[in-house]
């Protein structure tokens, strides 16, 4: 479930099932007990991931030619940590 994308219809959703409105009149309805649980988790699940906002998905994206050479170097010379001759030191 998309809860952060989709905040707007699952918000709509709770005010359907706390209304008796969701699943239809007419329909087969379930206990009570069972919506109340439905509805409590919907809650705290939308509250949760309002705490967290949803940032997105970061694109793939090729990496140049100096950003290959740091990611192959990095992992096969642990030991050689100096900065780039390109870096300046600040003091």
């Amino acid at each position: 479930m998309a809860f952060p994308r989709d905040g707007k219809v699952w918000e709509a959703a709770i005010k359907k099932l706390k209304s008796g409105l969701m699943p239809p009149p007419g329909q087969k309805q379930p206990e009570k007990q069972a919506v109340a649980g439905l509805v409590t988790f919907l809650e705290t699940t939308l509250d949760a991931a309002q705490t967290k906002p949803y940032a997105g998905t970061i694109p793939l994206r090729r990496l140049n030619r100096r950003e290959y050479g740091n990611a192959v170097r990095d992992p096969h010379r642990p030991e050689d940590r100096s900065p780039p001759p390109t870096c300046r030191r600040m003091n």
